[in-house]
Order: C-alpha cells, then sequence, then structure tokens
C-alpha cells in the first residue's frame, strides 16, 4: 500500500491504515459465526468476514458504481500511492480494477457503505501463475485506526493460500511508514528499493518492494483448497 492510497507492485495499490480488532468471521446473512473452522474444513470455507462496525466481502461488478468513487477519492488525496493518476483513471473503465479469478478484489462496507478496497492479481502466464500481486489497497479517512485495513489484508492472505498460491508481492511508497507497518505486521518483508519509481510533476518518489512467502509447494501438496469468498 502507498500514502493512504494504494500498495503497488507494478500494478497500483492503496493505502490500507493501521488495524487492529481480530477478526469475526460471518455467514453470508450476516450472521456472525466462528473464526475457527469445522474438524476437516480448512478456514478458507468462510464466506465473509467482518465485526458488528464493518463486513468484508468480494466486490463484482454491481458494486463499480461504489467502488469508482471511491477509487477517484483515494487518487485525488494520495497520487504518491498510485501509479494512474487521477486524470487518467477519469478516462478510465473502472470494471478493469474487479480482478478476474484466481484473482479477487475485496470491499469493506461500513453501514452498507464501501469505505475500503484491496485486490490481488494473479498472473496468467505458466511461469508465474504461483504467485499473486497485491494492488488497490486503499481505506477511506473516516475508517482508518478500525481493524478493517488490516481485516482486508488478512482476508486477501487466506484467499492466496486457498488458491494455492506461493508468494504475494507488493510495493509501497517510502514514507508512507503507517502502510509499511500495515504490511509488516502481516507478515511481509523487505526486499529491496527502486528509486525515482513513481513521478508527479517534479517530486520522483521511491518504491520499496515487499514479498509475503505463503508456503512450502511440498508441504502443502494435499492442503485443502477451499474457497474462501
Amino acid at each position: 500500500m502507498a500514502a493512504s492510497g494504494q500498495a503497488r507492485c507494478r500494478p497500483p495499490a492503496g493505502r490500507p491504515h493501521r488495524g487492529g480488532a481480530a477478526l469475526t468471521d460471518t455467514s453470508p446473512s450476516g450472521q456472525p459465526v466462528s473464526s475457527r473452522p469445522p474438524a476437516g474444513r480448512s478456514a478458507c470455507g468462510q464466506a465473509a468476514v467482518g465485526r458488528p462496525s464493518w463486513l468484508i466481502r468480494r466486490l463484482v461488478r454491481s458494486d463499480l458504481a461504489d467502488l469508482r468513487p471511491l477509487r477517484l477519492q483515494a487518487l485525488r488525496a494520495h497520487p504518491e500511492a498510485f501509479g494512474i493518476s487521477f486524470e487518467e483513471e477519469q478516462a478510465e473503465d473502472t470494471g478493469r480494477l474487479i480482478a478476474e479469478p484466481p484473482g479477487m478484489m475485496l470491499g469493506g462496507f461500513v453501514a452498507g457503505r464501501l469505505v475500503g478496497c484491496a485486490a490481488v492479481l494473479v498472473p496468467s502466464r505458466i511461469k508465474q501463475r504461483h504467485k499473486g500481486h497485491v494492488v488497490s489497497v486503499y481505506v477511506a479517512s473516516d475508517s482508518r485506526r478500525t481493524g478493517l485495513a488490516r481485516a482486508l489484508m488478512e482476508a486477501l492472505i487466506r484467499h492466496a493460500r486457498c488458491i494455492g498460491l506461493l508468494s504475494l508481492t507488493l510495493s509501497v511508497t517510502v514514507g508512507n511508514e503507517s502502510a509499511r507497518q500495515l504490511y509488516l505486521r502481516a507478515g511481509f518483508r523487505s526486499c529491496g528499493v527502486e528509486p525515482a519509481s513513481l513521478r508527479i510533476g517534479a517530486d520522483l518518489f521511491d518504491e520499496e518492494l515487499m514479498v509475503l512467502t505463503l508456503s512450502n509447494p511440498a508441504a502443502d501438496a494435499d492442503a485443502p483448497r477451499d474457497h474462501p469468498y
């Protein structure tokens, strides 16, 4: 996640903010259920995650009317956190942001309003299908410090494990310490810095590249692959 807007690993990403509370899983009806999966069932089997103040679920094309203003808000407020400008985004089809399976874009809702998002993209090329890129991570300012950003990241990581990915990568604008700390708490580690990765007018921004190793392919060969969302 970059500044208050986005985590990028070549593609853009938003800036998750400080997270906190533990997750409580919910059923599709919104009723809380145990966060511990039944015996013999992977934790990937749960349908949504949330707590009384917010809910996280997969975004679909019918959510585009709500996603577009959130995306533009992020780009206007935190241009240094994204690889695309506000002006460019205005001319783009927001539908491209809805990740195709096995990728996924999640949305965080408060009182039915979309206030946060995060996505994982999975390359289609055979040699790269084992990894995912975390992008478009963003939480609106009035919903930060609620645990939502951390929950979005945890849900993406759980999804990545469930579909058998071996690693996740992202990039964060150097100086965006709150986003960086969020990723470190999620288990990501730094693997380098790309100098002058972004240019906005006369200003140049470095980006720190980060990676999360998810599993050992041999150890996980027989692991369940239930889909979380």
